[in-house]
């Protein structure tokens, strides 16, 4: 069995092949797992607290934290988790 494919046919397939991974792409829910990891300046300020202040919690493993090489990323779930962690945490004191 032999297979014969033109230039034009090879075309068409590729297009719709990208045509139908993007309609995919455009199908999956927007959640955590595709916000952008934060850098610790940007974590700390939507924390509203100094860089150091943050980087003393994350040293006191209060905080979870993600290392590629020497650079610290946190996910934007893990400061709202942490925000609601230290809010309970207050209470009645």
């Amino acid at each position: 069995m032999e297979f014969h494919l033109d230039h034009k046919d090879v075309q068409s397939i590729a297009q719709s092949v990208v045509e139908g991974l993007y309609q995919k792409m455009q199908a999956q829910p927007v959640g955590a797992a595709n916000k952008p990891l934060l850098k610790e300046q940007e974590a700390a300020r939507l924390l509203n607290v100094n860089r150091h202040v943050l980087r003393d919690a994350r040293y006191r493993h209060e905080i979870n934290c993600i290392r590629i090489g020497r650079a610290v990323r946190y996910e934007p779930s893990e400061i709202e988790e942490f925000k609601q962690r230290n809010r309970n945490r207050n209470i009645g004191e």
